[in-house]
């Protein structure tokens, strides 16, 4: 097993456990939307 195998697996383990703690994966929006303004109230 060569060594990037072992980042990918733990990558891929702590994946559902970031999740499972409410972090934001991935890269972030572009715009930021108010729903409640972007519906006029």
């Amino acid at each position: 097993m060569s060594e990037g195998d072992l980042i990918r697996d733990r990558v891929i383990a702590g994946v559902p456990r970031a999740k499972a703690q409410g972090r934001g994966l991935g890269r972030p929006r572009k715009h930021h939307v108010d729903v409640a303004r972007a519906r006029g109230r």
